[in-house]
């Protein structure tokens, strides 16, 4: 590529000029024109949790006791393998992976190739691709100026969908089936489960991905549809209540007219033998 120079000198009329050829004017300075560099459309890097040893057990370990106990617990299986299953993931597997989860979050958690090694790198190392990991998890606490966690959509998500599983499977084993309770357990147990618990890996997020999931407060709009809930439930119960009264003052005027061996006079509304 040639080499351009802008020229900044003179007016061209105070140029000194000869037959000779062109004279360099002491006061005739020569700049170098800046280079165009190709401009390249920056991209953003989006991260991802880490895939670790760790997380795969949990989520293997998930899937199959998760399975293990869907398949035990059918007609054919045996109830004591159900129960023992459900005992070894309901409590043992529970607190281990909630004290292991607790230690996770710590700086440098040991050993290195359980909590921190990211199985992906292999694999981007033979594409000979760069990590798009975008930095380290965000373990943070919370400022002592928040009066209590914070009310965000991914919560009421994990709530909301316990509070839901767990009603349809308790209606429905009251209602007498037998499948469908450990088929509503098992996508509950299993893939709710395994997909919030990688959904929640997000929540840690160094560049704040999905702030309307994660980030976003609803305690207000929580606690104005909490008191609409408890208004409705209270006028519901009134309601109940007074037909319930009515019913049952109904029916007892219509037995006390069917009784011949009384004379009943019906008077503002009261019945009198």
């Amino acid at each position: 590529m040639q080499r351009l120079w802008t020229l900044c000198a003179l007016p061209m009329e105070m140029l000194p000029t000869t037959t000779h050829g062109p004279t360099i004017h002491p006061n005739l300075y020569f700049y170098p024109a800046p280079k165009r560099t190709p401009h390249w459309p920056i991209r953003r890097r989006h991260w991802h949790p880490k895939i670790t040893v760790y997380r795969l057990l949990v989520t293997a370990l998930t899937i199959g006791l998760g399975t293990a106990k869907a398949i035990t617990s059918t007609p054919t299986g045996g109830s004591s393998c159900s129960v023992t299953l459900e005992w070894i993931s309901g409590i043992i597997i529970l607190i281990l992976t909630f004290f292991l989860s607790r230690y996770e979050t710590h700086d440098d958690p040991k050993p290195h190739w359980l909590f921190k090694y990211d199985l992906l790198d292999g694999i981007r190392a033979l594409w000979h691709r760069p990590s798009s990991y975008g930095g380290e998890d965000r373990y943070s606490e919370p400022p002592p100026a928040i009066r209590g966690p914070l009310v965000t959509g991914y919560r009421l998500l994990v709530s909301m969908s316990a509070l839901v599983f767990g009603v349809v499977k308790a209606t429905l084993s009251y209602l007498g089936y037998k499948t469908a309770p450990t088929v509503v357990e098992w996508v509950f147990g299993v893939v709710m489960t395994v997909s919030l618990y990688w959904l929640g890996m997000y929540e840690n997020s160094p560049t704040a991905d999905l702030p309307w999931l994660f980030v976003r407060d609803c305690s207000n709009q929580v606690f104005v549809y909490f008191l609409c809930a408890v208004h409705l439930a209270a006028l519901f119960a009134m309601h109940y209540w007074t037909v319930s009264r009515f019913n049952h003052a109904k029916q007892g005027v219509s037995q006390t007219l069917g009784n011949p061996g009384h004379n009943v006079s019906v008077v503002a509304g009261q019945v009198h033998p």
